[in-house]
């Protein structure tokens, strides 16, 4: 990156070889900046081409921690918005976690399990990251039901033999197609040490492969401890596990691309001279960056190369994808191809089906019934729950319920407020509880007239009465509006009373 920023202050050129962050892919700011991969805007392209046949409005996205893992998943994150889908579940993966690993991968797949509505997985990782959620997924058995589509930095053929598993059917890999340098291995293995001086690490090399020490090299954390000498007598076709970089053709492309546009530069330039003429003494940078984005050939791997618009190698990536190939035996098969930046249709190798289901369905927006609104989960826009509106409420558009007047109820397909029907005493149970109401009255009246004749009695005969009635309804009618009389301390000083009068009040 520093680099990059380096050279564009003085106009110099350059070619990468590997995987750049997205910011670079921004022409403005890196336009000295070219690539021989595959930019990532194209990687999310081949993803999106195996999600969108899905018909999923929301997809979960488990990604590692660096800085590959967290600018593919804001860049998967951007490009699923313009198609309405959304992310529901984002999960980081830790590097160096003190998690035993086992425990760690067991623990993230619980948590899809657990929060995850939708059956489409994204996977951004290395081949440790990779392999370690797909085992975690062979030992839960409620994760076999989601569909995983993975991918890497660069492909990784290692990968195919880590997560050959039953439930493994519907796991894509993404990979980049390379082809190895015709020729470069058997070039590479008749290097010797004694010869091939102009590498300044190629004795390093020597020395860490075959374990030895070489006469004319300092000593370094590699070789302080080798016990064998080197003298040059080491053959490179004798070791074993040996293995080429795949990202050989990118380099091979990005020496080729610097020949090619300097060879086309001294064509127009120096009019037929040999070696470089005036016109290119001094080197133009920007005169060389126009010739370098329109180089084309056929690449030592075989395939044709040529930067596209934005200054990156051509797209090609492979899909691939578990199969059962007899009973009981699993295999990877390239099931298809991702070319350029279309997303044109998928190929009929392309399998979907999962434990008897023709296709992942999502449960993330179901379709509501009638009477039923969406309730949107966590202000995300495409998932949502359907509930219904109240009796007396209706539907007044997808996601509001809205209140009837005051005794109006909904009708039945919830778009209008009808009147509700009106609910009748019955005559004769009118007239039986009327009957019961004033003969409860007349009742009470008439104990009204008793005890006030009494008390008139009574005063004739003391000087002073104190009288304190309390006399009341019965109480079943007090629901019915039946009076109640209470009377206190009625009391009619007349005389002081006598000796032989004194005595307990009387009532």
């Amino acid at each position: 990156m520093e680099v990059a920023k380096l050279f564009r202050l003085f106009n110099i050129p350059q070619v990468s070889v590997s995987y750049m962050n997205p910011e670079f892919s921004d022409q403005q700011k890196s336009e000295y900046l070219l690539r021989t991969v595959p930019s990532q805007v194209s990687q999310i392209d081949a993803i999106l081409k195996l999600i969108i046949p899905l018909n999923l409005s929301q997809v979960s996205v488990v990604y590692e921690d660096s800085e590959y893992g967290n600018k593919s998943f804001m860049a998967l994150e951007k490009a699923l918005f313009s198609y309405n889908i959304s992310v529901g579940v984002d999960l980081k993966l830790v590097k160096n976690s003190k998690v035993t690993y086992n425990a760690y991968y067991d623990n993230v797949v619980k948590r899809l399990v657990v929060k995850s509505r939708s059956k489409g997985i994204v996977l951004f990782g290395s081949n440790k990251e990779i392999a370690g959620v797909m085992k975690a997924v062979h030992r839960n058995s409620k994760a076999a039901h989601f569909l995983w589509v993975t991918s890497n930095r660069f492909s990784e053929h290692g990968l195919i033999s880590d997560i050959n598993y039953k439930h493994m059917e519907t796991v894509f890999f993404l990979r980049q197609i390379t082809q190895p340098v015709d020729g470069f291995e058997e070039y590479f293995k008749s290097l010797n040490v004694k010869t091939n001086k102009r590498n300044p690490w190629f004795s390093e090399y020597w020395e860490q492969t075959f374990s030895c020490k070489l006469p004319d090299t300092r000593l370094t954390t590699r070789n302080m401890w080798a016990k064998n000498k080197c003298n040059g007598s080491e053959d490179l076709f004798a070791v074993k596990g040996f293995k080429m970089e795949e990202e050989a053709q990118y380099v091979s492309n990005a020496v080729l691309a610097f020949a090619y546009a300097i060879k086309a530069m001294h064509k127009d330039l120096c009019d037929g001279m040999p070696g470089p003429c005036s016109m290119m003494k001094p080197l133009n940078g920007t005169l060389l960056l126009k010739y370098l984005k329109n180089v084309s050939f056929k690449g030592l791997s075989g395939n044709d190369f040529q930067f596209n618009e934005d200054g990156n190698g051509p797209a090609r990536f492979e899909i691939l994808q578990i199969k059962q190939e007899a009973p009981g035996m699993y295999k990877w098969f390239s099931v298809d191809y991702h070319k350029g930046v279309t997303l044109d249709i998928l190929s009929e190798e392309v399998c979907y089906q999962k434990n008897g289901h023709t296709e992942p369905d999502s449960v993330c927006n179901p379709s509501c019934k009638t009477g039923q609104i969406k309730k949107y989960e966590d202000d995300i826009k495409c998932c949502w729950k359907c509930l219904y509106c109240q009796q007396y409420q209706i539907v007044e558009n997808e996601t509001t319920c809205t209140n009837c007047p005051y005794g109006y109820f909904a009708n039945g397909n919830y778009t209008s407020c009808e009147l509700g029907p009106r609910q009748y005493f019955d005559r004769s149970l009118l007239l039986i509880k009327l009957g019961f109401s004033v003969i409860g009255t007349a009742a009470t009246i008439v104990v009204f007239v008793i005890i006030v004749r009494d008390t008139k009695a009574k005063k004739e005969k003391k000087k002073k009465k104190r009288c304190w009635v309390v006399t009341g309804g019965l109480g079943n009618f007090e629901k019915r509006i039946l009076p109640v009389v209470y009377i206190k301390g009625l009391q009619v000083p007349e005389k002081p009373p006598s000796e032989e009068d004194k005595g307990p009040d009387s009532v």
